[in-house]
């Protein structure tokens, strides 16, 4: 049984769990960031800028192309940044999230399943681990955690009456 002790020594020094969403934050923000910057010509996918991304999205049919082509640049290059950084984590997840199933299903479903040319798996696999970070939070290696003692959308909950958790493990 864990003494009072144990666990004032846990909260202070978190455990393995609460290192856990750290790789799968610098994975996803990697992957989202270069190929939103690839868009400015910078990395390793440069080429397409934010006007030819415009009028791929117009021959998918997206409604206001040009104003999409830089809203999902955004997303990918500042929820990239924010989640390197571990700020905002919840928020930026969220939009990532919803930013790579929109590609899913407009190109990568459409090409059929396995397409790996298509991507479809990367995507997938994007989505579910930005997801995760959705639910679990930035971990205690974040700026989530160094400003605001945790998620700041938890926190938020908390003081509209609902209870705040104050675990290490809730990030």
């Amino acid at each position: 049984m864990a003494t009072v002790t144990d666990v004032e020594q846990r909260r202070a020094t978190g455990t393995v769990t609460d290192y856990a969403p750290l790789p799968l934050r610098l994975g996803v923000a990697y992957v989202v960031l270069v190929h939103g910057l690839g868009r400015f010509g910078v990395g390793p996918f440069a080429g397409t800028d934010v006007a030819g991304f415009a009028g791929f999205l117009a021959s998918l049919g997206v409604p206001a192309p040009d104003v999409m082509a830089w809203v999902v640049t955004a997303v990918e290059v500042g929820g990239g940044v924010l989640l390197l950084l571990g700020l905002l984590t919840r928020l930026a997840a969220a939009l990532i999230v919803a930013d790579i199933s929109v590609a899913l299903w407009l190109v990568q479903l459409p090409a059929g399943y396995p397409a790996a040319a298509a991507g479809i798996e990367r995507d997938l696999l994007l989505v579910l681990c930005a997801l995760t970070l959705v639910v679990v939070g930035a971990g205690r290696p974040s700026l989530d955690r160094a400003l605001f003692g945790g998620s700041p959308v938890r926190r938020l909950l908390g003081r509209l009456g609902r209870p705040a958790s104050t675990t290490p493990s809730d990030d």
